[in-house]
Parts: C-alpha cells; structure tokens; sequence
C-alpha cells in the first residue's frame, strides 16, 4: 500500500455519491437533468470526491470509440464561458478545441458528449469562473450551462469553493435544474456525533496504512490531539498523517507514533497553526 493512496469516503460524501448515482440514472425519465452544487473550503476533501468516483467509472473504447460516462474537468484561474467550453472541448479529446466561437465550441461540445455517452459532467474549481465575473456575466455563465445540461440531459456537478453558490442564487432558473446542494465541511469535536463520525474516519485510515500494527488512530485522545492540529480539516489531516507514516516508514517503526505526528505537525502544519504548542509532544518526550 503506498501512503500517498490512502482515501477513505466520508458518510456526506458517501450520500453525494448515492446523488450523482441517482441523477445519472434519472436522466433520461425527465425534461430537464438535475444538477449538484458541491461546495467546501480548500482541502474538505472536493476534488477527492470526484476523482474517486471518476476512478470507479473510468473511460473505455468500444470499437475503437471513446467512451467517457464521467467527464471530469478543472476550470483554470480566471475562467470564462469560452474558456470553460475550450476545457471541455479538450477533455473530450477534440482536436480543434482551440479553435471558434463560443457558439461553435458549445455546439460541438454538445455533440462529442454525447457521442462519448457521457452521463454526468464534473465541473471543479468552479469559483474559477465565479470571481472573473460580475453578477450580469453571472446570469449568462448560469445561462449557459442551463442550455448545456438541457440540451444534452446530462447533468452536472459543480463543484469549488463555498462563494461557488452565487451562480444559483443570481439565476432563478438554473436554480431550478440545480435544487441538489451539498456542502463538504471540517469535521467537529462538539458532541458525541460528531466525535463518532471523525473517529470512523480515522478508523478507516489507520486500516489502509501500510503497516503490520494500527496506529489507534482513533483512540479518543489521540483522535482529539489529531481534530485538535488538523482543525478537522481533511485535507490536513491527511497531509499530516502521510507524512507522519512517511516517517515511521523511514524509522522502520511497527506503526506510526506519536514521535512521528509531532515531527510531521513541526514540519507540515505548524507554520498555519494557531496552536502554541505541538500537541503531539508529550512530557514524556
């Protein structure tokens, strides 16, 4: 098992999951498909969401024909329509994607989805496109990803940054195709639901770690010394617990140990941290 492939899905991220699964099959029984809005600070674990559920639908070739049932694209920092058509157009192979006018490259990314049978379409770093536009573009931006999704039936999953939302709220009737929103936060430590919830999670992490003993990651006072560096942030967490396992890797340790979480808390989140004091460092220590 290499550290670096270490995932473990969320129960939110599981019930997204159940969603896209729902919104894909439902497609074709009603006029118009329903979208997601997926939102989440950097580093809630967003972009894993979609390249894992990319990975257990991945492309083919039938006949010598690309097949893609999930298109997964990522807009780039100040992204407008044309700009988000061309990312389509080169996610889907097109040759030309560089080349017409947004009409042109509109009409043929709505031709190769679907002689590709894509049936859904992930839109990440969404707020890309957002923050290069004003609340006029906005209503056009909304515009025409509604005559996208409706031209074709083929959903989409918009996903960036909590200020992604503004793309619904400015416009009433891509609303009305997007009524499935989602937003992926910390993970908190203020009651025993919660607390149940992280430990789970940690649980399943300390099983796909590459080593002969667990780490009890999710031992109370380890879980909450973990909650406690990473914020409940997933992205940190696991920048934190890779490196820590890199670590004890390098130690030729059992398991990861507390010695290894305080160097990679030194190393990695320290510098962030609004704590005083690592709290993985013990007196013992």
């Amino acid at each position: 098992m290499i550290v670096g492939s270490v995932y473990v899905h969320r129960d939110l991220g599981n019930a997204i999951r159940a969603q896209i699964d729902e919104n894909r099959e439902s497609a074709p029984l009603f006029p118009e498909p329903h979208c997601i809005l997926l939102t989440g600070e950097s580093g809630s674990g967003k972009s894993s969401l979609l390249k894992s559920y990319l990975a257990a639908n991945p492309p083919s070739r039938i006949d010598g024909v690309l097949r893609q049932p999930v298109l997964l694209l990522e807009l780039p920092v100040k992204a407008n329509m044309l700009g988000a058509a061309t990312v389509m157009l080169r996610a889907l192979n097109d040759p030309g994607s560089e080349i017409g006018t947004l009409e042109k490259k509109s009409e043929r990314v709505r031709i190769q989805l679907k002689l590709q049978k894509v049936e859904v379409v992930f839109v990440d770093e969404f707020q890309h496109i957002v923050e290069s536009s004003g609340e006029r573009t906005l209503n056009k931006v909304g515009d025409w990803l509604k005559q996208q999704a409706k031209m074709t039936g083929i959903p989409f999953v918009l996903s960036g940054l909590p200020n992604s939302s503004v793309i619904v709220d400015v416009n009433a009737q891509f609303a009305r195709i997007c009524p499935y929103r989602y937003h992926l936060g910390p993970f908190k430590w203020d009651d025993q639901a919660n607390r149940k919830a992280f430990r789970l999670f940690l649980a399943e992490v300390d099983k796909q770690l590459p080593f002969d003993m667990l780490t009890r990651l999710a031992d109370v006072d380890l879980a909450q010394k973990l909650h406690l560096a990473s914020e409940g942030s997933v992205g940190r967490l696991m920048l934190l617990i890779r490196k820590a396992a890199m670590c004890a890797i390098d130690r030729g340790a059992a398991c990861v140990e507390m010695e290894d979480l305080a160097f990679a808390f030194d190393r990695i989140l320290a510098p962030l941290s609004p704590l005083d004091e690592n709290p993985f460092w013990t007196e013992a220590s």
